[in-house]
C-alpha cells in the first residue's frame, strides 16, 4: 500500500554558530561566514552538531573535510575536541558561553537549526493537542 503523505510543522528555528578554539584566529569576531571555514579541519559528529554532508548540502560547496569522528551526542566531548584544536563544529547558538570554546555566529542568511514536527495520515486528537502546543497553534 501507498504510504500516507508526510507533513511538517515548524517547531524551532535557531540560528547556527561556529564552535572555535579560544586562541582560533576567527575567535573575536562578532560574525562569520561559514565559506570562510569551508577547508578548516571539522568534527564529524552527526548527533552533536550539523552534520558535515548536510553542511555540504546546504552550502552546495565540496569543502568542510572531516579531522575525527565522534559518535554519540555527548555536548562536553564535541567542546573537548573543539578546545583541543582537533576541529570545528556548527551547532545552534548556545544560549549561554560554553566553556573552553568560543561560540561565534553565523552571518549567512538562511542556516539556521530547524526543529519540526512531522506525522504521517490524519492526527488524532491528543496528538493535535501536542502538536498545536510544540507550535503554539
Amino acid at each position: 500500500p501507498a504510504a500516507a503523505p508526510v507533513t511538517a510543522r515548524r517547531v524551532a528555528e535557531q540560528p547556527l554558530a561556529v564552535l572555535l578554539p579560544p586562541d582560533h584566529p576567527l575567535a573575536r569576531r562578532r560574525r562569520v561566514r561559514i565559506a570562510t571555514l569551508a577547508d578548516a579541519g571539522w568534527l564529524d559528529a552527526p548527533d552533536a552538531a550539523v552534520p558535515l554532508p548536510d553542511l555540504r548540502a546546504a552550502t552546495g560547496l565540496d569543502a568542510f573535510p572531516a579531522t575525527l569522528s565522534l559518535t554519540g551526542p555527548a555536548a562536553p566531548t564535541l567542546t573537548a575536541c573543539v578546545a583541543a584544536g582537533l576541529g570545528l563544529a556548527l551547532v545552534p547558538t548556545p544560549p549561554e558561553p560554553l566553556p573552553s570554546v568560543t561560540a561565534v555566529p553565523l552571518s549567512d542568511p538562511g542556516l539556521l537549526h530547524r526543529t519540526e514536527a512531522l506525522w504521517s495520515g490524519a492526527l488524532t486528537a491528543p496528538a493535535r493537542v501536542f502538536v498545536d502546543a510544540l507550535t503554539d497553534g
